[in-house]
């Protein structure tokens, strides 16, 4: 089990700071940081907080208006790294840019500016390429780049507008669905849900 996101301190847009991390390896009875210390066990009825949890694993400022990244982190099957992925403001800039953030299998964290949209997306990985799947597009990276360089995949649908929900349980067959929302006329309308099947292969 994981545990990672980002801490609060002002009210509203810029309450969100830094990267905190912590995991379980034994279902969430135990609790380690970042480098495998020991940060609580539940079962002594010790708890894993902000104020256990040993300081930020990356330094985001107040202010650079991280978003959360729930959904944004997927963790390497063959290196054991964790993938984080969060839209914030650069360094002494309002030039928000997507954050891509890897804990390395010692501990440590890495972090390269990516050039993917702002609006993030899940991450997959599937043998040695990771995709990000965006509301309405994809995009993968290869691991021969060091996750360097994202290229989109083309796809030939044109989606309708809507709220999208991705659901990749079949990605290691080449075969990923979205389900579509789609925007009422009129809000507080009901509205179709679609759901479509693409056929995905990144470029070797």
């Amino acid at each position: 089990m994981k545990e990672k996101h980002c801490g609060g301190g002002e009210k509203f847009r810029y309450g969100n700071h830094g990267l905190y991390y912590a995991n379980s390896l034994d279902g969430g009875f135990s609790w380690n940081d970042t480098h495998g210390k020991l940060l609580a066990d539940t079962r002594k009825g010790q708890r894993v907080s902000i104020d256990s949890i040993g300081g930020t694993v990356v330094d985001i400022p107040m202010k650079s208006e991280p978003s959360n990244t729930t959904i944004f982190s997927e963790l390497d099957p063959l290196t054991g790294n964790l993938h984080v992925m969060s839209g914030h403001y650069t360094t002494s800039t309002t030039n928000t840019k997507m954050h891509h953030y890897i804990r390395e299998s010692t501990g440590d964290w890495t972090s390269k500016i990516t050039e993917l949209p702002i609006s993030g997306g899940a991450l997959k990985f599937t043998d040695d390429y990771l995709f990000s799947f965006l509301s309405d597009k994809i995009f993968f990276a290869k691991r021969s780049e060091n996750f360097l360089n994202w290229e989109e995949i083309s796809i030939a649908k044109e989606f309708p507008k809507g709220s999208f929900t991705w659901d990749l349980g079949r990605i290691n067959e080449g075969i990923v669905s979205v389900y579509i929302q789609n925007n009422p006329n009129h809000i507080g309308e009901p509205s179709p849900v679609e759901v479509f099947d693409l056929r995905i292969a990144a470029k070797k």
